[in-house]
């Protein structure tokens, strides 16, 4: 089963839409998962491997709540293809303080796509953590959940 979310793009705040799949499908719980995979729509080198998981670790440092669920950088990335990444993202076990997880998964899978072309944020040394990700229309990225 799958549905078409509206994200806000935090680049831009306009609204742009991504596809989420999930085995189970249920609309008021689509916050409640442990694994992400994402499929790219083509292939990605080793050095886009390695900038594609850096791009989805940051943005889960950001939103994830990383203290209480696990760092993306602790637990294994497994490529199942050269076109497919599939990570452990315990958002299930996020708590809700600050924020519900389902603002946090929306924020979680916006920055991602943001960052596929962006990068991550420039710090104030000038530089970007983790560089953008070239030639991805991040509107072809499939995200699937479980």
């Amino acid at each position: 089963m799958s549905t078409t979310l509206p994200l806000i793009d935090p680049a831009s705040d306009a609204d742009t839409d991504v596809t989420i799949h999930a085995r189970h499908w249920n609309p008021y719980r689509h916050h409640d998962f442990d694994v992400v995979a994402v499929r790219f729509p083509r292939e990605l080198d080793d050095d886009e491997a390695d900038t594609a998981a850096g791009l989805f670790g940051y943005s889960w440092a950001q939103h994830g709540a990383a203290r209480h669920t696990g760092d993306i950088g602790d637990q294994p990335i497994v490529w199942l293809d050269l076109t497919t990444m599939v990570v452990s993202a315990p958002m299930s076990r996020r708590p809700e303080k600050t924020r519900t997880r389902a603002q946090a998964t929306a924020d979680l899978f916006g920055d991602f796509l943001a960052y596929l072309t962006e990068g991550s944020p420039v710090r104030k040394t000038g530089d970007r953590l983790v560089n953008p990700l070239a030639n991805v229309d991040p509107g072809q990225v499939e995200l699937f959940i479980a």
